[in-house]
Protein backbone atom coordinates (compact mmCIF):
# COMPACT_ATOMS: atom_id res chain seq x y z
CA UNK A 1 0.00 0.00 0.00
CA UNK A 2 1.03 3.10 -1.04
CA UNK A 3 0.42 5.97 2.16
CA UNK A 4 1.78 8.55 0.02
CA UNK A 5 -1.47 8.77 -2.36
CA UNK A 6 -3.25 9.66 0.93
CA UNK A 7 -5.24 12.98 1.42
CA UNK A 8 -7.05 14.89 4.50
CA UNK A 9 -9.81 17.13 4.17
CA UNK A 10 -11.76 19.22 6.40
CA UNK A 11 -15.27 19.42 5.49
CA UNK A 12 -17.05 22.09 5.83
CA UNK A 13 -20.87 21.39 4.14
CA UNK A 14 -23.11 19.87 3.20
CA UNK A 15 -21.78 17.76 6.36
CA UNK A 16 -18.82 18.91 8.75
CA UNK A 17 -16.30 16.10 9.40
CA UNK A 18 -12.58 14.82 8.58
CA UNK A 19 -12.77 13.42 5.64
CA UNK A 20 -9.70 10.81 3.76
CA UNK A 21 -9.62 9.81 0.36
CA UNK A 22 -6.96 8.14 -2.09
CA UNK A 23 -5.95 10.44 -5.04
CA UNK A 24 -2.67 10.51 -7.26
CA UNK A 25 -2.56 14.73 -6.49
CA UNK A 26 -3.73 17.08 -4.80
CA UNK A 27 -6.51 18.42 -7.94
CA UNK A 28 -7.71 14.50 -8.10
CA UNK A 29 -8.08 14.61 -4.25
CA UNK A 30 -10.35 17.78 -4.28
CA UNK A 31 -11.92 16.40 -6.95
CA UNK A 32 -12.72 13.47 -5.52
CA UNK A 33 -13.99 14.89 -2.08
CA UNK A 34 -16.56 17.03 -3.93
CA UNK A 35 -18.03 14.08 -5.89
CA UNK A 36 -17.91 11.53 -3.07
CA UNK A 37 -19.42 14.20 -0.40
CA UNK A 38 -21.74 15.39 -3.50
CA UNK A 39 -23.08 11.63 -3.96
CA UNK A 40 -23.37 10.64 -0.46
CA UNK A 41 -25.43 13.59 0.86
CA UNK A 42 -27.39 14.44 -2.28
CA UNK A 43 -26.08 17.82 -3.28
CA UNK A 44 -23.89 19.14 -6.24
CA UNK A 45 -20.48 18.55 -6.19
CA UNK A 46 -19.95 21.99 -6.80
CA UNK A 47 -21.93 22.72 -3.39
CA UNK A 48 -19.34 20.83 -1.75
CA UNK A 49 -17.10 22.85 0.53
CA UNK A 50 -13.90 21.72 2.35
CA UNK A 51 -10.75 23.22 3.73
CA UNK A 52 -7.33 22.10 4.74
CA UNK A 53 -6.18 19.68 1.85
CA UNK A 54 -3.07 17.85 3.00
CA UNK A 55 -1.56 14.96 1.97
CA UNK A 56 -0.37 11.99 4.01
CA UNK A 57 3.12 13.68 3.89
CA UNK A 58 2.45 17.10 4.93
CA UNK A 59 0.42 15.78 7.94
CA UNK A 60 3.28 13.66 9.17
CA UNK A 61 6.19 15.54 8.49
CA UNK A 62 4.73 19.10 8.96
CA UNK A 63 1.43 19.01 10.64
CA UNK A 64 1.75 16.47 13.11
CA UNK A 65 3.41 16.59 16.17
CA UNK A 66 2.59 13.03 17.93
CA UNK A 67 5.20 10.43 18.59
CA UNK A 68 3.06 8.07 16.83
CA UNK A 69 3.43 8.61 13.42
CA UNK A 70 0.01 7.07 12.49
CA UNK A 71 -2.08 9.09 15.50
CA UNK A 72 -0.81 12.20 13.11
CA UNK A 73 -3.31 11.49 10.97
CA UNK A 74 -6.10 12.70 13.46
CA UNK A 75 -4.73 15.15 15.16
CA UNK A 76 -7.21 18.58 14.96
CA UNK A 77 -5.54 21.01 17.58
CA UNK A 78 -2.24 21.81 19.35
CA UNK A 79 -0.76 24.10 21.90
CA UNK A 80 2.26 23.95 23.79
CA UNK A 81 1.68 20.90 25.70
CA UNK A 82 1.09 19.00 22.49
CA UNK A 83 -1.74 17.61 20.79
CA UNK A 84 -4.95 19.34 22.10
CA UNK A 85 -7.36 17.48 20.33
CA UNK A 86 -8.57 14.89 18.11
CA UNK A 87 -11.21 14.46 15.10
CA UNK A 88 -14.28 13.29 15.67
CA UNK A 89 -15.57 10.52 13.32
CA UNK A 90 -13.90 10.69 10.29
CA UNK A 91 -15.18 9.62 6.94
CA UNK A 92 -12.57 6.49 4.56
CA UNK A 93 -13.62 7.25 1.86
CA UNK A 94 -9.99 5.65 0.68
CA UNK A 95 -10.41 2.11 -0.85
CA UNK A 96 -6.97 1.33 -0.69
CA UNK A 97 -5.94 2.27 2.58
CA UNK A 98 -9.46 1.11 3.77
CA UNK A 99 -7.35 -1.70 6.33
CA UNK A 100 -4.85 0.83 7.48
CA UNK A 101 -6.98 3.94 8.15
CA UNK A 102 -9.87 2.23 10.29
CA UNK A 103 -7.06 0.05 12.35
CA UNK A 104 -5.18 3.42 13.36
CA UNK A 105 -7.98 4.58 14.28
CA UNK A 106 -9.07 2.05 16.20
CA UNK A 107 -5.60 2.33 18.32
CA UNK A 108 -6.25 5.67 18.92
CA UNK A 109 -9.58 5.07 20.06
CA UNK A 110 -8.19 2.59 22.51
CA UNK A 111 -5.20 4.92 23.43
CA UNK A 112 -7.45 7.86 24.30
CA UNK A 113 -9.88 5.52 26.22
CA UNK A 114 -6.80 4.03 28.23
CA UNK A 115 -5.52 7.75 29.18
CA UNK A 116 -9.05 9.27 29.72
CA UNK A 117 -11.00 11.44 27.66
CA UNK A 118 -10.46 14.16 29.67
CA UNK A 119 -6.74 14.47 29.20
CA UNK A 120 -6.12 15.87 26.25
CA UNK A 121 -2.61 16.86 26.33
CA UNK A 122 -1.37 13.05 26.12
CA UNK A 123 1.22 13.71 23.66
CA UNK A 124 4.37 15.81 23.46
CA UNK A 125 5.63 18.07 20.83
CA UNK A 126 8.24 17.48 18.92
CA UNK A 127 11.99 19.01 20.18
Amino acid sequence: MNKTSLFRAYCFWPYETAVFVEASDRQSAAVKISRLIGALYGCPADDVSFYNLDSYSELIDEKGIGEDLDFRLFESGWDADGVASWMDGPLFLAPLNQSYLPAAWGRLQRHLEELGRDDQHQVRPRM
